[in-house]
């Protein structure tokens, strides 16, 4: 605990055993406080209003009044055992009720969290009785706690049932036996004791004691003018008030990275993983794809349609179809110049570094040199795609036999090299996207010329380069801008990786309710909490 509490608690247990020895019985302070009929006839109104609410005792004719029995026992009413059991209680409140409670009820035991230590203080305004202007310095932070805790809707319901339905939720992390003292601070500070008067009464007469003459509520409120109360955002003391900035921070982050995914998930699936009118994946442009690199595909007849249909159906073959189409259409984006149509004039450019691509590139080819021998025998008509899916081990190495073992094996690493080619090519075209959008309504050019090759791959603006002249090939990506071939390719690549399997898609596919239910929790306990997106 705190210096500050201790000598709360000290100065409170001093006035505690004084009140204890000067403390009459309960009949004997009301029979006291009723006015006589002298004080009735002769006694000033300051003397009668407090003589009936029992917070001041006049001398004769009601002159010189000072603060009552009654009035000082209220100020030191709990031992010093209970205020360190009530303060400690009230600070784990303050500390961690924020992490379950609604922003009006934590708010409000912070307030009580702070009269409490102002009501520690008691026994010192009764020492400053002597001293108006030492005492009315004393009540100020007194006052203001006080009715810092009277502003909020309902404070009794709050203090006496909330959070102290909050601290027996907790009882076992807090002292043993601090409840009962807990409940009875609050009453004091609600205003709820057995008997007149009230806190609210005696700081009154505090103030008449001081020469400041305040007789309700109102003209407290009129001194001292307390600020509405925080209803909808958590007002804490430091370093609680950094702990729910660092909290409220990670929700954000959480929100925005989800939210960046439901993005992403929904470009891939729009963009890259377009449906038909039956809701299934469009893979008409594998038959042009496959018309493309024919030539470097084993096992097709000129004159057997069902050899050429067999590179879209049999898992080892589409494979290979896969790795030679990557294969062919990196050689041609990024293992040398490109040949383009500026206006009339055909010209030659490099889009990217010359060895940006080459580690992937030879990835492919050693991985093709694996497929092609398992795509040379005669397709095994039992391993449909789908028989496929149900075979593949969630780890390689496992499959039926020796055949399947190898075609797992090399799927896997296949899909690893898919991947990071996917992932760099995603990248490029988002920082072209972004670039565009930067140079909408810019008085300026664009920050990185079209005409310079991509060197390195990273997350910032960058455009593409050449990216809407026309390309001069031989194949589907002929009379198509260097932009619609990229996106092709990257299509492309979206599609091997969801037919043979890639486990990373094909959770990222699957996640949009999980995805969308978590921006659903943040979103509530932003709201919860009085934050905004």
């Amino acid at each position: 605990m705190s210096s500050e509490t201790n000598a709360g608690v000290e100065a409170a247990g001093a006035g505690a055993r004084i009140a204890r020895k000067q403390r009459p019985a309960i009949a004997d302070l009301q029979r006291s406080a009723r006015p006589g009929l002298l004080m009735r006839l002769f006694g000033t109104p300051l003397a009668l209003w407090g003589a009936k609410n029992r917070t001041l005792e006049s001398g004769l004719w009601g002159r010189h009044p000072k603060l009552s029995a009654a009035a000082r026992s209220l100020l030191a009413r709990q031992s010093p055992e209970d205020a360190v059991l009530t303060a400690s209680a009230l600070k784990f409140a303050v500390v961690h009720g924020w992490k379950e409670l609604e922003p009006p009820t934590y708010n409000c035991i912070v307030a009580a969290h702070r009269l409490f230590m102002q009501y520690l203080n008691g026994p010192q305004l009764v020492h400053a009785s002597d001293d108006p202007a030492r005492l009315a310095t004393l009540l100020a932070p007194f006052s203001e706690s006080y009715l810092a805790v009277r502003q909020f809707p309902n404070p009794r319901s709050i203090l006496l049932s909330k959070m102290m339905e909050f601290l027996r939720g907790q009882e076992g992390k807090l002292r043993t036996g601090c409840l009962p003292a807990v409940e009875e601070a609050m009453r004091i500070l609600c205003g709820e004791t057995d008997s007149r008067p009230d806190l609210g009464e005696v700081i009154l007469a505090l103030h008449c004691i001081a020469g400041i003459e305040l007789r309700t509520m109102e003209d407290l409120q009129l001194r001292y003018r307390p600020a509405a109360p925080e209803l909808k955002r958590f007002a804490a003391p430091e370093p609680v008030a950094g702990e729910i900035r660092t909290h409220v921070s990670g929700l954000r982050s959480s929100l925005q990275k989800d939210t960046e995914e439901l993005r992403r998930l929904d470009r891939i699936e729009q963009k890259y993983l377009p449906r038909g009118d039956n809701d299934k994946l469009d893979l008409s442009w594998l038959e042009r794809t496959l018309s493309d690199i024919r030539d470097t595909l084993p096992g097709i007849k000129a004159d057997d349609p069902a050899s050429l249909a067999s590179y879209l159906s049999s898992p080892p073959r589409l494979l290979l179809l896969a790795i030679r189409d990557l294969e062919s259409s990196l050689e041609a984006f990024a293992g040398g110049m490109v040949p383009t149509m500026s206006g009339q004039r055909r010209e030659e450019v490099w889009l990217f570094r010359r060895d940006l691509f080459s580690r992937q590139l030879d990835l492919l080819r050693k991985a093709a040199l694996r497929a092609e021998q398992l795509a040379r025998p005669e397709p095994d008509p039992t391993l449909s795609l789908e028989n496929f899916h149900k075979r593949r081990p969630e780890s390689t190495g496992g499959g039926q036999d020796r055949f399947e073992v190898a075609l797992f094996q090399t799927v896997d690493f296949t899909l690893q090299v898919v991947r990071d080619l996917r992932e760099s090519f995603e990248r490029i075209l988002e920082n072209d996207e972004r670039a565009r959008s930067l140079d909408t309504g810019a008085a300026t050019g664009p920050a990185t010329p079209e005409a310079t090759a991509i060197e390195t791959i990273n997350q910032a603006a960058r455009h593409l380069p050449y990216a809407e002249r026309s390309l001069v090939m031989k194949n589907r990506f002929g009379e198509l801008t260097v932009r619609d071939a990229l996106v092709s390719l990257l299509r492309n690549m979206f599609a091997y990786g969801f037919l043979l399997g890639d486990r990373d898609l094909l959770e990222l596919l699957r996640s949009r309710p999980t995805l969308e239910e978590r921006r659903r929790e943040i979103r509530e306990q932003l709201t919860a909490i009085g934050e905004n997106e």
